[in-house]
């Protein structure tokens, strides 16, 4: 919202607007917004047994299905990412330890902090 505004007053001020209806709704054809991506974090102990999608979580007729946006949940299982590439390395390190504590996995935790301790060591 705050961005439409900003892009309304900006079109205002410099009367932008090639169209009627460009002026109505002070939006020009050509304006575009920032998209926002929203990403969920689970890191609870049992596996994710909630909604992935808007229509998981509506009660509407099957045959109204059709008629719904749909919008995907974006969901990252901590327990599940080991399949996950990350640029930063410390949050990469971060998601494994926590999948070692999740699994059980003590040797591979213990084996993941001592190769982080030696890095560190080297850097300095």
């Amino acid at each position: 919202m705050k961005e439409y505004k900003e892009l309304e007053a900006k079109n205002k001020k410099y009367k932008n607007y090639k169209t009627k209806h460009e002026f109505l709704s002070k939006f020009q054809k050509t304006d575009r917004l920032h998209p926002i991506v929203t990403i969920c974090i689970y890191y609870g102990e049992d596996e994710w047994d909630g909604p992935r999608s808007l229509i998981d979580m509506l009660d509407i007729p099957e045959e109204f299905e059709s008629l719904i946006s749909d919008y995907k949940f974006n969901l990252i299982e901590l327990r599940k990412s080991e399949l996950l590439k990350f640029q930063n390395e410390d949050v990469k390190t971060i998601f494994d330890i926590c999948r070692f504590i999740y699994n059980r996995n003590m040797i591979k935790l213990i084996i993941s902090t001592k190769k982080k301790q030696y890095h560190q060591n080297l850097e300095w």
